[in-house]
This record gives structure tokens, C-alpha cells and sequence, in this order.
């Protein structure tokens, strides 16, 4: 037959064994048995220590006369865990989170990028757009969300590694304002496109070009965003069709 290894336990004094009387039905008594790695070679493996419980029964003298036989059920379970256990003690090491400050380049720009949003402000504050009324609530909305936004993703330096997870409120109301951007970009859509025409041909008693830039740009980075998230929705729900 198959050639396997067992462990046998000599005798010492020095051995201390533990029993658990007493015991009643619901009642179960887990020890792990085995452990290896599959990367581990051999020599590893013999060097260390015997990773298992040694267990027995025996006569017990304090036992009734006349008591049923002991009953037990062994249930043996194998787990299966893909990462070796040096990669999982060096996950959960704890490592203490870097200063917020200073930032870095790339922060300063993001900064930069999504204060962007005053120029919209700018764009529209000595111009008109009596053809679209809402334009004015529509741009300073979309801007202050956008630069609320920037703000807390630059002063809790959101982009870093694990900062996400160390701020959560932080995290939350940053993604609840990308929503709300998301939301004000889908009514500028509604706004603009049926109106791109005054692009073209911009004036004061239908739309000047400021107003109609600051409500284009933003709804055209929107909607390119919605494209690009929803093709990755369709392309994964198809790659997960095939799988099954």
C-alpha cells in the first residue's frame, strides 16, 4: 500500500495530560492536529517542532460501576489557505500611518485640478444664459460640491495607501459627494445637450459661451465617466456569464 508517516509518543515524565469530564452532547472539543505549508521543503519541515495535539482515552477510575460505555465522534476538517503564514503575520503587522502633512506634488496638483471648479464660477458670474434659467444653480452647485470634495480627499490624503480605511467618515462623505457630482453631471447633460447649438453661435439673449463652456465640460467629463463605469459593469457581468 501507500507508504505514510506516523508520530508515535514515548513516555516521559515530564508529560502533563489533560482531560475534560463530564462532557454532554452539545458540548465539542476542537484542536488542530496538523499544520504544513506547501512551500516548505523538506528539511523545513523535520526541523520543526511536532505541529500536533496527542490525544488518547484511558480507564477512568473514577467511573460508576455499571456505567454505559464512552461514545466518541471524531470529525477531521482540512483547511486549505493560499498565503504562507509569513505573508499573513506581515499583512496584519501594524505599521503606524504617515503625517497628513507635508503633502506631496501629486496631492498639490489634485488640489489644483479639482479647485479647477472656481473657474466655473468665473465663467458665468458676468454672463448670460437667459434660454437655460437653471444654469446658475446648476454651476455654482456642481462647483462647490466638486471643490468640498477636493478638499477632504486633499486634507485626509484620501489617495494614499490604507487612508481610506484609517478616516471611514472621511472616506464616506467624500464618496457621498462623488455621487452628488455624478447626480449634478447627469442634470447639466439635460441641461446643455438639447441646447449645444448655442455653442456654435453664443449671444446675450440666448446663451453666451462662458455659461454653456462651464455647463459643457463638466457634463461631458460625467458622461464620459458613466460610459467608461458602465462598459466595465457589461464587460464584467459578461466575463462572469462565461465563467459559469
Amino acid at each position: 500500500g501507500k507508504q505514510t508517516d506516523q508520530m508515535s509518543l514515548k513516555y516521559s515524565p515530564q508529560q502533563q495530560w489533560y482531560y475534560y469530564p463530564n462532557m454532554t452532547d452539545d458540548e465539542v472539543l476542537v484542536f488542530k492536529q496538523f499544520e504544513v505549508w506547501k512551500d516548505d521543503s523538506m528539511d523545513k519541515r523535520e526541523a520543526l517542532p511536532v505541529r500536533g495535539v496527542f490525544h488518547t482515552a484511558f480507564q477512568d477510575p473514577n467511573t460508576p460501576e455499571g456505567s454505559p460505555p464512552r461514545q466518541s465522534t471524531e470529525c477531521r476538517v482540512q483547511v486549505f489557505i493560499g498565503k504562507r503564514k509569513e505573508e499573513d503575520a506581515a499583512e496584519e503587522k501594524w505599521t503606524p500611518p504617515a503625517p497628513l502633512w507635508p503633502k506631496d506634488g501629486s496631492e498639490w496638483g489634485m488640489l489644483a485640478w479639482d479647485m479647477g471648479s472656481i473657474g466655473m464660477i468665473f465663467a458665468v458670474v458676468w454672463s448670460e444664459c437667459p434660454a437655460i434659467p437653471s444654469y446658475l444653480a446648476f454651476v455654482y452647485s456642481f462647483a462647490v460640491v466638486g471643490m468640498l470634495a477636493g478638499l477632504i480627499k486633499f486634507q485626509y490624503s484620501l489617495g494614499r495607501e490604507g487612508n481610506t480605511k484609517r478616516y471611514p467618515c472621511a472616506q464616506s462623505i467624500h464618496s457621498i459627494l462623488g455621487m452628488t457630482l455624478v447626480a449634478l453631471g447627469i442634470w447639466g447633460m439635460a441641461l446643455v445637450f438639447p441646447n449645444v447649438a448655442y455653442l456654435g453661435s453664443p449671444s446675450p439673449e440666448t446663451c453666451e459661451i462662458g455659461p454653456m463652456l462651464a455647463m459643457f465640460i463638466p457634463s461631458v467629463i460625467i458622461a464620459i465617466v458613466a460610459v467608461v463605469v458602465g462598459g466595465y459593469v457589461v464587460h464584467a457581468c459578461v466575463v462572469g456569464a462565461k465563467k459559469e
